[in-house]
């Protein structure tokens, strides 16, 4: 329902709803409290429905013509949820591949030459549609993250160990502090698609590389190169193997985890393609960032 609330036009606006019968009244009434609720300008699809119809009927707006406003939103909220709920699969689905532009020719020629092959997320997904359950969503996050993990081997392999926690520039995140926090997270997906059996035992906690913590030079605190990369590729494996496994149903499911990560991620799809997608990438994106300013420039 695309009705502008702007000034003079409310009367306008209510009679193309085939509202004939709006008074001046109402249309006085309907402005104040339209001011009053801060919600001039706005269209009333892009309203939160409890607002409007607090605005419309909380104020004692009189009028028959309001009232059918009323009628009229309500409907329109109720067609907009039943086709929301509808097409929400298809729409998750399509949202869930990380669409992330590859331009470097270099990269797109290292990825040619990588053992990439796809074979195991065909089969699970040949066996799952015989089945009646899709798992189309984890497969599709798998194709991202196997090339994901393909661009961590390539820009880490050459970082000579002893440098791993260098900090050329101030406030730069070294590799050994990018790739721990990205290892703790796999487990993390683990839980989040109903496979925490499959957890990786972490050769080092958390604290060092939890969300908030401040990178620092080595002072004893990190793990050693072998150690904390052998950690990003083991869990991470496990995730890529497990995913095209997991049923859409699952992926549907609300996001366990709370907060903002919540509110930004409602699903538990939605969740899992940002930690194993954009959230690795970028990362690794300070790692590639790292070794130019550390002198060892592009690794592709």
């Amino acid at each position: 329902m695309e009705i502008l609330l702007r000034g003079s036009h409310a009367l306008k606006q209510l009679r193309d709803l085939t509202i004939s019968n709006a008074t001046k009244r109402d249309e006085i009434l309907l402005m104040r409290s339209i001011d009053r609720d801060k919600l001039r300008g706005r269209r009333v699809g892009e309203i939160p429905r409890e607002v409007l119809l607090k605005t419309l009927r909380g104020n004692r707006i009189g009028g028959d013509a309001l009232r059918a406003l009323c009628v009229r939103v309500e409907a329109h909220c109720k067609r907009h949820e039943e086709r929301e709920s509808a097409h929400r699969p298809n729409h998750e689905a399509l949202h869930a591949v990380n669409s992330t532009a590859i331009t470097r020719c270099g990269y797109l020629a290292s990825t040619m030459n990588a053992q990439t092959s796809t074979t195991e997320t065909t089969a699970s997904l040949k066996a799952s549609t015989t089945s009646g359950e899709t798992n189309a969503m984890g497969a599709m996050v798998a194709d991202s993250l196997r090339l994901t993990l393909h661009y961590g081997e390539e820009i880490l392999k050459s970082i000579p160990a002893e440098r791993f926690c260098e900090i050329p520039l101030n406030d730069m995140n070294h590799p050994a502090f990018c790739v721990g926090h990205l290892a703790i997270y796999a487990n993390r997906v683990l839980e989040i698609v109903g496979r925490p059996e499959l957890k990786v035992t972490m050769p080092f906690g958390d604290e060092h590389f939890k969300n908030g913590v401040q990178c620092v030079a080595q002072d004893g605190r990190y793990p050693s190169k072998d150690v904390i990369v052998g950690a990003f590729r083991d869990a991470w494996t496990v995730v890529l193997k497990t995913l095209p496994q997991v049923s859409d149903a699952t992926m549907r499911q609300i996001n366990p985890m709370e907060g903002g990560m919540r509110e930004r991620f409602p699903t538990a799809g939605s969740v899992v393609n940002f930690l194993a997608g954009p959230h690795n990438m970028m990362h690794l994106g300070q790692v590639s960032t790292w070794r130019r300013a550390a002198g060892l420039g592009s690794a592709m």
